[in-house]
C-alpha cells in the first residue's frame, strides 16, 4: 500500500464518518423534537378529552412517541453518532500523519 492509497482510504473514511455522524446527530435531534412536540400535543389532547377527535389524536401521538422511543432504544442513534465522531478523529489523525510523512507505512 503506497502513500496515495493510504491518503485515498483516509480521505474516504474521514468523509464517510463526518457525514454519518452529522446525519445521525440530525436524526437524533429530529426524533427528540418529535417526541417533545408529540408528548406536549398528546397531553393537550388529553386535557381536551371531550371530543372524539382529541382522543384519536392523543392515541396517535402516544403511539408515535412509543415507536420513536423503541427505535431510539434499539438503534442507539446518539451512541452511533458519538462513535462515528470518534472514528472521524482517528482518521483525521491518520491523514495528518500521512500528509506530514513522505513515506508512510501501512
Amino acid at each position: 500500500m503506497d502513500r496515495d492509497d493510504i491518503l485515498f482510504l483516509a480521505e474516504m473514511s474521514s468523509r464517510y464518518h463526518r457525514r454519518r455522524a452529522a446525519f445521525l446527530e440530525r436524526l437524533s435531534n429530529f426524533f427528540n423534537a418529535v417526541t417533545l412536540i408529540g408528548g406536549a400535543s398528546a397531553f393537550l389532547a388529553l386535557l381536551n378529552s371531550g371530543s372524539e377527535m382529541a382522543n384519536d389524536l392523543a392515541k396517535f401521538l402516544t403511539a408515535m412517541i412509543a415507536i420513536i422511543g423503541v427505535v431510539q432504544s434499539i438503534y442507539r442513534i446518539e451512541q452511533a453518532a458519538f462513535e462515528n465522531k470518534k472514528w472521524l478523529v482517528e482518521w483525521m489523525d491518520l491523514l495528518t500523519e500521512v500528509y506530514n510523512n513522505e513515506n508512510p507505512s501501512a
